[in-house]
């Protein structure tokens, strides 16, 4: 079965080294929200979603912390503050496990300090596999460890 999601729900972002990179940097979000076009495109949407609301009570994003969208979110975090100043925000900030490079770690450092500057409550959230042997303190996430009620 088909998802059929409304038009302005779904927005390509044009980014500008689209053909021979990748959008893995905290800054290159940041670099598309500079650009004016782009910048008033998401703010028309933000306005237009908000005003089809009967009560406007507060905005939920997920967001990809280890990537671009980081940048751009915090920049869309700070639309959403400027505009609706008393509208609460949950923001869920996802890394994924794909890359561990010293890039992709400060690009979610960023990310975390400029988001949850931005926002009334910010989410960690992680797809990364974690062991015991990671946390030798935590033994509830041991496989092997079975607890009873």
């Amino acid at each position: 079965q088909k998802v059929h999601l409304h038009p302005k729900s779904m927005y390509r972002i044009k980014f500008f080294g689209e053909e021979e990179s990748v959008f893995d940097r905290h800054c290159y979000g940041h670099a598309v929200f500079a650009r004016q076009e782009e910048a008033e495109n998401i703010r028309e949407r933000l306005r237009w979603w908000a005003e089809a609301c009967d009560s406007l009570q507060g905005f939920q994003c997920v967001v990809d912390a280890a990537t671009g969208f980081g940048g751009l979110a915090a920049d869309v975090l700070t639309v959403i503050r400027d505009e609706f100043p008393r509208v609460g925000v949950v923001t869920f900030g996802h890394s994924s496990v794909h890359d561990n490079s010293r890039v992709s770690f400060f690009t979610e450092a960023y990310s975390l300090a400029e988001l949850s500057e931005h926002t009334s409550v910010y989410v960690p959230m992680s797809s990364r596999t974690w062991s015991s042997q990671t946390f030798p303190h935590m033994p509830y996430l041991s496989t092997t460890t079975r607890y009873r009620h």
